[in-house]
């Protein structure tokens, strides 16, 4: 906390210290030594304003090796030599640097005895040091360089006291930044901006830093003996080392000062030659923070680089660095000989390009006349192309870019841009599968839905689709607050063991804790579908307190009557109830909170520790981002977001400490489950570090929704979903008294938690699944820390989704041992888990728009596959990169994005140019690799890629360990549930159609996983991967290539026939992407390349996977058809009891016709539960009630049979306590 409240304090201190500063001065971040930070700060100047936001929030920065970090600054300097604007007149601000007291006197000696004008002034509190800031008039501003003047003396440090005139390339720290001697800077009294105006800095300032005409060459440099008497031959062939200590005479001596760049050229220099030693610590002499021995003391240190000769180059063209041959070799039409290391010459040998005078115009329709050479020179991009193609190396690239621009007159800059875009190019290309790949893993994402009826038991199922279909929303909402409403009614009481140790604390132990995160529109649903699932929660809540308020108004009373009876009264009635003190003696507690909305953190945590031992509690926020408030009101600050951080690892076990112990409380053991929503917008707010480095994100399940086809149809669909729910808590709740074969239901702290385990399959599949997550981490480590968290955190997710799935079956269905895991329900828990994986990856991606090529990619096709219409480049950038503030593409280079999806069969082109439009194909329709292009004219030219795989799809490394392919597609990696509906099995069908890569084999359920080889590749096949979202019309018009309109639709089969998956019959003609010429047609017929015996073995093994194709239909149509009959099922019993009961009912006559419905569930094993109007013992796993207080074992009257295949529970018979007013008329007559 003490951390906290100092980080805070400085934060105030350098928010206020800004209200101070001009708003126009450029400022840079500084670290806690002085250190700017960032390479290029001096290019990349801050206004004070934009300093706030980077004190507040934090401010991302380029590191040397190309990568960025974000940046939490402890200061500010001002960098010296920029412009201000002062009564409409430009200045330049100079820093006059007072270095120790004998520097005073040098001020004195210089200036002729005159003091300093009064101005703005610093100081950082040490004796004899401070910095005046003058104003430089415009016109000698390029005419000055840095100066310093030693004066002889050292100073208590043990360093040199100086005099510098800082200019351009240096900074100056500014109050009240962090001093790493004193603490802080402060202003010199009376003389802060806002007190004080900058004076014109004195005359003979401005002489003193003048160039002098030996500095021509580079007015920031010292010159070094050691450089200067190298000898420049243009005839010479220069080494490495020559143009090192070219660059390196050139480099300004502030370079020195800075310890990164300091260092990166000493590594530069080592890389180069080790010989450089020397050169290096007499061009570090010029900093006044030299001392003997270091240079060689961290040369010693330097293994490696990734920095080379071309920094140096930079730094040193930047410094004012000009060619040794320039004025010696002067440019014209012949071309020199010079090469480098007897490596061929890069130029043309033609004798030089044609006159300018003969120049076509420029593409504006410019003359070029009076300038050598056009914007778009195709000489110049031949001669980089040549170079950056070359077997040059890259120093060697980087010299030849440089005097390709010295001698013929392009400037530096351009041409080392054309060369980095010239090789984006080259690297694009190159790049491409893994891009595609890495796409397809995007839109697999996009794609990817969460099967309700495959992960949670038939009839929970059923009341949230219902729920969801009634709302018009996306039933993950339902899911996501779900979680963690089961979560806080389980408790800590029962956990589930991941890896077994020698006792229990040496185990892997995970507990039901929950956090779930849904990002989504505002006004989408999310609260109305919030009070549907934590309602029953709260409504038992205030029930208890209703009950609680009513006994405390009955003691009220009570001690009102007690205090009117007499002395004898109340020694009869001492030891009765009508005693306030032994009433109040067998009240109970006020009940505890196990639902929390709103309150302080404070306030919430202790509620929280009002729970028993082991209790469960859900902490439910409207609005995630609350999150980032909760201590908003603490003066020093608060701890409440590390706290959370803590409760999430296992059950919160933590005592709270105050000054006064009757302040004092704890946490016991209690889960917390944390669940809410929020809105992408917000969402950079909630985790603004990128690389998760808290791990907040990481222990998220995430989910976003999607709007649904029905949003805007309104839906008379019956909602039955509050007491289903109501039920399945209190089943939870009283869960592990029942697995302690029937023990007291009240919670007792001394009880250890029930601890279940895996099964022996389950086991094994378990570990499969954590080397799979281990290996996707190692592979995402350096480039995606993020998600190498969320991975990690994935492993624990998994084990409390299979304990949640597990607990919620035993509702539903018996179990031979309710305290193993099976393999089937770790599949399901495998597949939620890598649903949430997925989601997270999108949140990546739309958080962070334009970082990357595939992640654009995947943008722009959902958002033109969610509009359904064509799109262009204009639209796309203002809508889905408008907010993107970094890396914001181009219309050009979204029109280019538009081609690459085309290509990849993601999407259809029509039009040119700025007028090229994109539609978008649903992933499950795409054909990939084939482009495809609805204006054969469109640019840029569409090409068929033909893969060596054989099929139309990319070359994918099936079982590559660094492949997250299997988080992708989570179509069967659970086994699958009775009761699914044919739109659920055509969907699994059609993931197989049409697929050349598909493989007729059946994976059995026990060994399905989610990583597939080479006998499950249908899972990677890109040609129908996942549901449809339906965002892609049937009727839209777009007809794709291969398909016909007689082709049926998967989703129009009811018994799914579609898993047989069909031969693709390439069209007649050019252009199909399968047909094979003569040679490879002859070569292919099986008589050619199989034997009989061969021919024979490959009948036998198709006509046993018809069989199992036939047999997994039929299960699939019996599932399915009885899902389509529930109703009736669940009605006819009772009416043929009526019939029977009165035979007047016309009813009567109907009793035949249901015959054949028994004969129909006799042939597939399915039994009823009960008999109508039969007296049981209720049985909360076998009934479900018309009442709220029946308790188990009490007997009931069968209302409506239910039906059992085996130990699953298709559907509960409903119970009553009293019999059916037909029935009792019956009986009376």
């Amino acid at each position: 906390m003490q951390n906290n409240s100092s980080h805070n304090n400085l934060n105030n201190r350098l928010f206020q210290g800004l209200s101070r500063i001009p708003s126009d001065w450029s400022l840079c971040l500084l670290d806690g030594k002085k250190v700017p930070q960032g390479i290029g700060w001096q290019k990349k100047p801050l206004t004070p304003a934009q300093m706030k936001e980077a004190v507040t929030n934090g401010y991302v920065v380029d590191k040397a090796d190309g990568t960025q970090y974000r940046c939490y600054p402890k200061g500010y300097g001002l960098i010296t030599g920029t412009a201000v604007t002062i009564n409409s007149d430009i200045f330049y601000i100079m820093a006059l640097d007072q270095d120790g007291a004998s520097a005073s006197q040098k001020i004195l000696e210089l200036s002729g005895g005159e003091e300093l004008p009064k101005t703005v002034a610093f100081t950082s509190g040490r004796p004899g040091r401070c910095q005046y800031l003058f104003l430089v008039p415009e016109q000698y501003a390029g005419s000055l360089c840095t100066k310093k003047f030693p004066t002889g003396v050292t100073g208590d440090d043990g360093k040199g006291e100086q005099l510098e005139l800082r200019w351009t390339g240096l900074q100056s720290c500014l109050p009240p930044s962090v001093h790493p001697t004193t603490g802080e800077y402060v202003w010199v009294p009376n003389c802060a901006p806002d007190q004080i105006q900058i004076a014109i800095a004195p005359i003979w300032i401005i002489e003193q830093m003048l160039v002098e005409k030996s500095e021509s060459g580079n007015s920031n440099q010292l010159p070094l003996q050691a450089v200067t008497e190298t000898r420049f031959d243009s005839k010479q062939q220069w080494t490495e080392v020559d143009w090192a200590l070219s660059y390196l005479a050139a480099l300004s001596p502030y370079r020195a000062d800075d310890y990164h760049e300091w260092c990166t050229v000493g590594m530069i220099l080592k890389s180069i030659d080790d010989s450089l030693l020397h050169e290096w610590d007499n061009w570090s002499r010029q900093s006044s923070k030299y001392k003997p021995g270091e240079c060689e003391k961290k040369w010693k240190s330097f293994h490696g680089n990734k920095a080379g000769i071309g920094t140096l180059a930079h730094w040193a063209k930047q410094d004012g660095w000009t060619s040794p041959f320039k004025e010696r070799e002067p440019v014209n039409n012949s071309r020199n000989e010079r090469h480098f290391n007897s490596k061929p010459s890069l130029k043309n040998g033609d004798g030089g390009r044609e006159d300018s005078a003969n120049k076509d115009p420029d593409l504006n329709g410019n003359s070029t006349h009076g300038s050598s050479y056009r914007d778009n020179d195709p000489f110049l991009y031949k001669q980089v192309t040549t170079i950056v193609t070359s077997e040059l190396n890259p120093p060697q690239q980087t010299a030849a870019l440089i005097e390709l621009s010295t001698e013929d007159g392009y400037p530096l800059n351009g041409v080392k841009d054309l060369a980095q875009e010239i090789e984006a190019h080259i690297n694009r290309s190159e790049s491409k599968t893994e891009d595609t790949l890495e796409l397809q893993k995007l839109l697999d994402y996009r794609n990817q839905k969460l099967k309700f009826t495959q992960i949670l038991p038939p009839p929970l199922a059923q009341a949230l689709l219902t729920k969801a279909h009634s709302d018009c929303i996306d039933p993950v909402y339902l899911y996501q607050y779900l979680l963690a409403s089961c979560g806080s009614s389980m408790g800590g009481h029962i956990g589930m063991i991941g890896k077994e140790g020698e006792t229990v604390a040496d185990s892997w132990v995970e507990y039901p804790i929950f956090w779930t995160m849904v990002v989504a529109l505002p006004s989408a649903g999310k609260s109305q579908t919030m009070r549907s699932v934590f309602g029953p929660i709260k409504r038992r809540q205030k029930q208890a307190k209703k009950q609680h308020n009513k006994l405390k108004e009955q003691l009220e009373k009570q001690e009102e009557e007690w205090a009117k009876k007499s002395d004898k009264q109340k020694e009869k009635l001492k030891n009765s109830l009508s005693n306030p003190k032994v009433f109040k003696a067998t009240m109970s507690s006020p009940p505890p909170k196990h639902l929390i909305e709103a309150g302080s953190p404070e306030g919430a945590l202790r509620r929280m520790s009002e729970l028993a031992p082991k209790s469960g509690c859900a902490w439910v926020f409207d609005e995630l981002v609350r999150l980032l408030k909760l201590d908003q009101y603490k003066d020093k600050g608060g701890d409440t977001r590390q706290i959370l951080l803590q409760t999430w690892n296992a059950p919160a076990d933590i005592e709270f400490e105050r000054s006064d112990e009757k302040d004092s409380f704890e946490l016991k053991d209690v889960c917390l489950s944390l669940t809410g929503a929020t809105q992408l917008s917000k969402v950079k707010q909630l985790f603004s570090d990128p690389d998760d480095g808290d791990g907040l994100i990481s222990r998220f399940l995430i989910a976003i929704p999607t709007t649904p086809d029905n949003f805007a149809v309104w839906s008379d669909t019956q909602v039955a979903i509050d007491r289903k729910l109501q039920h399945l808590y209190d089943h939870l709740r009283s869960l592990p008294s029942r697995l302690r074969n029937n023990e007291p239901t009240e919670e007792d702290e001394e009880l250890p938690p029930i601890l279940l385990s895996f099964t022996r399959d389950a086991k094994e599949r378990w570990k499969r699944w954590w080397e799979e997550v281990r290996r996707t981490q190692l592979s995402v480590e350096y480039d995606n820390p993020a998600f190498f968290a969320y991975l990690g955190k994935m492993l624990s997710q998994t084990l409390r989704l299979a304990l949640l799935l597990h607990c919620i079956e035993l509702k539903y269905e018996e179990k031979k041992d309710p305290l193993r895991v099976g393999i089937d329900t770790l599949e399901r828990a495998i597949q939620a888990a890598s649903f949430s994986i997925g989601q997270f990856r999108i949140l990546q991606t739309n958080n962070h728009e334009a970082d990357s090529l595939p992640g654009r990619l995947s943008l722009i096709h959902a958002y033109a596959l969610r509009k359904g219409t064509e799109v262009t480049a204009v639209q796309v950038q203002n809508t889905v990169f408008k907010r993107a503030k970094a890396n914001k593409p181009t219309l050009a280079q979204i029109r280019q994005d538009f081609a690459t999806l085309t290509e990849s069969g993601y999407a259809v082109l029509s039009g040119k140019g700025k007028d090229l439009r994109l539609k978008a194909i649903p992933v499950q329709k795409a054909r990939v690799g084939i482009p495809t292009s609805s204006d054969q004219n469109s640019d840029p030219p569409q090409k068929s890629r033909m893969q060596t795989s054989g099929g139309t799809q990319p070359p994918v490394s099936q079982n590559s360990d660094n492949s997250d392919d299997f988080w992708a597609d989570p179509i069967g990696t659970a086994p699958e549930r009775g009761g699914l509906s044919p739109q659920d099995k055509s969907d699994d069908a059609q993931n197989g159609r049409n697929c050349r890569n598909y493989d007729d084999d059946i994976t059995s359920k026990v060994d399905a996983e989610p990583i597939s080889g080479a006998e499950n590749s249908s899972e990677n096949c890109r040609n129908g991967v996942g549901n449809s979202d339906n965002y892609f019309d049937e009727d839209s018009g777009i007809k794709l290539e291969n398909e016909s309109d007689d082709d049926p639709d998967p989703d129009d089969d009811p018994k799914g026939s579609g898993n047989v998956p069909k031969p693709d019959t390439p069209p007649a003609g050019d252009g199909g992407n399968e047909l094979l010429n003569d040679e490879e047609t002859a070569n292919s017929q099986p008589n050619s390349r199989t034997t009989e015996t061969e021919l024979l073995q490959e009948c036998l093994r198709l006509r046993e996977q018809l069989q199992q194709q036939s047999k997994l239909v039929r299960g699939d149509e019996r599932n399915s058809t009885f899902e389509l009959l529930q109703a009736l099922l669940t009605n006819y019993s009772t009416a043929i009891a009526m019939a029977k009961a009165n035979s007047e009912m016309p009813a009567q006559n109907l009793v035949s016709l249901f015959t054949p419905l028994d004969n129909l569930l006799r042939s597939w094993g399915i039994e009823a539960i009960g008999k109508v109007w039969e007296q049981v013992p209720y049985n909360p796993q076998l009934h479900t009630s018309d009442a709220d207080d029946l308790t188990e074992g009490e007997q009931v009257f069968v209302r409506f049979v239910g039906y059992r295949d085996g130990s699953r529970i298709l559907c509960p018979a409903k119970v009553s306590r009293t019999l059916p007013s037909v029935e009792k008329s019956c009986g009376s007559e």
